[in-house]
């Protein structure tokens, strides 16, 4: 009775044997490779693990939406930086130039004040003059002459 036992256990398996390889040929076949059918079953029990590997794609989905929303706003803010820098730079460059002009306003009116008080000066010192001369001082305000 071993003996017979023994004889049966060896043809199973030589029947495993080439039931596994008519197998491994018949995926090959039909997968281009040998799918290891433990791991495929081990990957269908665990179902928990597909369910947290799907939230965290979705949690990865929202954070790369918040992320692109936050560049887009960073974008904007800099359009609006690079443009408020561009008025700042217009206005004092319009600054400078009201600055310049006020220098040769200054200036014009520095000289026209100089050349007046000569004008003056000298107009009083042939006054004073004509004066001395005369034996009379004259005084002068504004237009009108006074003895």
């Amino acid at each position: 009775m071993m003996v017979r036992l023994r004889e049966e256990l060896r043809k199973k398996e030589t029947r495993v044997k080439i039931l596994l390889e008519a197998c491994a040929k018949d995926m090959v076949g039909r997968f281009g490779r040998v799918v290891d059918m433990e791991a495929v079953c081990a990957g269908s029990v665990n179902l928990e693990i597909i369910d947290l590997m799907e939230a965290l794609d979705a949690q990865r989905k929202v954070h790369y939406a918040e992320r692109d929303q936050l560049n887009k706003n960073i974008m904007r803010t800099r359009h609006d930086l690079a443009s408020v820098t561009t008025v700042n730079s217009e206005f004092n460059t319009m600054l400078a130039m009201l600055e310049e002009r006020q220098r040769d306003v200054d200036f014009f009116l520095h000289q026209q004040r100089n050349s007046e008080a000569a004008v003056a000066a000298a107009a009083a010192k042939e006054v004073c003059i004509h004066g001395r001369k005369s034996g009379r001082f004259v005084l002068y305000k504004a237009d009108e002459t006074l003895f």
